[in-house]
């Protein structure tokens, strides 16, 4: 009888990923929470102990010999435990950001249960059923996918969940010269850095405003949409002006860039003055 193969297979866990901020609901907050207690610190915990068990290479030993008894009597415990652990997993109250991973959890600990369950009549049966082994070996196969399927939606539904307006912000340069009507114009030209990624931020649009002479001025408001401009215009680094700019003045510029979650927070003031 040799169980180690199938056993190894069937020991694949994973752990929730872990947000570095808050939900954007109470709800997401709570369900996070619970997955954490629930599912990271207990059902975690208890299918390790079962891995170390379920990999050990007594799995492997004739099941007529001592140590393969001896594992025997370890793993249905180990077993117990794991299946013991889940109930208190599905009972968690899914939030509408986790709605859609939250199902596919529940369906992956539903076919570990079967598969658990299986697995433990299998080692306590007096003889093996040759059908319940292939029946194990679907079981696993359907869970590996449960499983990938649970973390792909998982880290989509954190990544939503935890989905907020920029708090950083494009570096600035700028440049001068006349507009088409030969006005004197005050470029700013937008660029990504360490710290901001317009497309990683799903950057929908951006307010401006320019100060002359110092912050405490009447600001000078604008704000541009990403959907408004050309294709042409997506392609060049996004510029905004501000005509009428005089000699030797001091301009400031200040930049928020805008999501579906709202707008960012202001930049500290970018300052040029002219030549």
């Amino acid at each position: 009888m040799r169980f180690g193969v199938l056993l190894a297979l069937s020991v694949i866990v994973m752990t929730i990923p872990q947000s570095a901020f808050a939900e954007n609901t109470p709800e997401d907050t709570a369900y996070s929470a619970n997955l954490s207690s629930k599912y990271t610190d207990v059902y975690y915990v208890v299918e390790n102990a079962y891995v170390v068990i379920a990999t050990s290479p007594d799995a492997n030993l004739k099941s007529t010999s001592a140590k393969y008894k001896a594992w025997v009597k370890k793993m249905i415990p180990a077993i117990d435990k794991v299946l013991a652990s889940i109930p208190a997993v599905v009972a968690i109250t899914p939030s509408p950001g986790y709605a859609k991973s939250d199902a596919l959890l529940k369906k992956y600990l539903k076919d570990m249960t079967t598969e658990l369950t299986l697995k433990k009549k299998i080692l306590l049966a007096k003889k093996i059923v040759n059908s319940d082994l292939t029946k194990d070996a679907s079981l696993i196969s359907l869970i590996t996918k449960d499983m990938n399927a649970w973390s792909s939606a998982q880290q989509a539904d954190s990544a939503l969940a935890n989905f907020s307006a920029p708090s950083t912000w494009p570096t600035i340069t700028f440049s001068q010269g006349p507009d088409q009507n030969n006005i004197l114009t005050l470029y700013a030209t937008l660029a990504d850095s360490v710290s901001f990624s317009q497309k990683a931020l799903q950057v929908t649009g951006y307010a401006f405003e320019w100060y002359e002479g110092t912050i405490s001025a009447t600001p000078i408001p604008t704000k541009i949409l990403l959907a408004d401009l050309t294709d042409e215009q997506k392609k060049a680094p996004l510029t905004v002006s501000l005509s009428g700019v005089v000699t030797k003045g001091t301009y400031l510029f200040r930049v928020a860039a805008i999501n579906s979650a709202g707008q960012g927070e202001w930049s500290t003031p970018f300052t040029t003055t002219m030549p």
